[in-house]
């Protein structure tokens, strides 16, 4: 008790000498103190600003460091995808676009403008096959030969060919990725680059042999009003995914207008084909008049839907991070040329819209 009660004493004692060293801070102290802090307060501004500009540019050197670290994790060695630590990675590419990933290395290069066409030219040839396919499984049907309706429903067979094969791998590349329609091709990875621009020249390579067919038809059998809006849908999508394959930029704005325009095809071209065979003499029958019918429906509302409604949204989502982003990638140029061509697709879509709206009002009021 009596050790701890002299503890007590000694500390107050202590608390007691250091009340009695400090000294009051007197008017002039305190005038001083303002002083001196008035006089400090721009080198703290300036320090502290130098400081959050430091944190902001070291922030940003080392996302660039971590994208080179991405953009250097995977590499081509002319056969495989190989990692850092030279590790064949090429069954870590999704299996939908393992395909294009071969081809796109397997085929031999063939350079035009700086781009290679390899695909291009591989899927003009594979669209001739087709359409050679398609021809013979007609008349063995009893379609006439030479006719317009014969040639037109081989032209939408090979159109189907294009938009069932391409429509999935499409989607699988959009969803990989952020969804910014201006992103650059190198900040994606080695796989990615090679399936997407697979994917453009297949496309591509139908655009332009559908353009030679039709105007082959068109020469062979007669010209429709309706060519017209086919040779220039294909010669402004043909000229989209050229620039954007040279820019190496743009990808995913390209695929979503690729893919929005090719969703609806197979079903529209299932009743392109059943609508000439309910109005022909030689494909007539009650499955073909059931078939038109269903795919009829599905088509118009499928393409109202898309049109009309989503298709629009995506266009100015697409002019949004064009022109309000401050991107960098597209220049001014090519982001009006591009913005032209989704109007132009956009509008020339109008006559089809009010075809398909005319069709679902048939259906809901019978």
């Amino acid at each position: 008790f009596f050790s701890k009660k002299r503890r007590n004493e000694g500390k107050r004692q202590r608390k007691g000498k250091l009340h009695s060293k400090a000294k009051p801070l007197t008017i002039s102290h305190a005038s001083a103190t303002n002083d001196s802090l008035r006089k400090s307060l721009p080198s703290l501004r300036t320090s502290c600003i130098q400081n959050i500009e430091n944190m902001s540019d070291n922030g940003l050197r080392q996302r660039k460091a971590a994208t080179t670290q991405t953009k250097a994790m995977q590499v081509d060695d002319g056969r495989h995808i190989i990692d850092k630590d030279n590790k064949n990675v090429d069954n870590d590419v999704p299996f939908i676009l393992r395909p294009w990933v071969y081809f796109q290395k397997a085929l031999p290069p063939m350079i035009f403008f700086g781009l290679n066409f390899s695909v291009t030219i591989f899927s003009m040839l594979f669209f001739a096959l087709v359409k050679y396919a398609g021809t013979q499984l007609l008349l063995v049907n009893g379609w006439p030969a030479g006719t317009y309706e014969t040639t037109f429903n081989v032209a939408c067979l090979v159109a189907m060919s294009h938009s069932t094969v391409i429509l999935i791998p499409l989607y699988k590349c959009m969803q990989l990725q952020p969804f910014v329609p201006t992103r650059r091709l190198s900040d994606s990875p080695l796989y990615w680059q090679l399936s997407s621009d697979a994917l453009l020249q297949y496309c591509t390579g139908y655009m332009i042999q559908d353009s030679v067919f039709t105007l082959i038809r068109a020469y062979k059998v007669g010209y429709d009003p309706s060519d017209t809006v086919f040779l220039a849908h294909h010669f402004v999508t043909v000229s989209y995914m050229t620039q954007c394959r040279y820019l190496k930029a743009g990808h995913i704005s390209t695929m979503l207008c690729i893919f929005a325009g090719e969703v609806t095809n197979p079903v529209m071209m299932v009743w392109y084909i059943t609508k000439n065979a309910v109005d022909s003499i030689c494909c007539n029958g009650p499955r073909v008049a059931a078939l038109f019918n269903a795919s009829e429906f599905i088509y118009a509302f499928m393409y109202f839907v898309v049109r009309a409604l989503i298709m629009p949204l995506l266009v100015v989502y697409q002019f949004y991070d064009i022109w309000f982003t401050k991107q960098p990638n597209i220049p001014t140029s090519v982001s009006i040329y591009w913005s032209l061509c989704m109007l132009i697709v956009v509008l020339g879509s109008y006559d089809y819209i009010v075809d398909c709206w005319s069709i679902l009002m048939t259906y809901i009021k019978a």
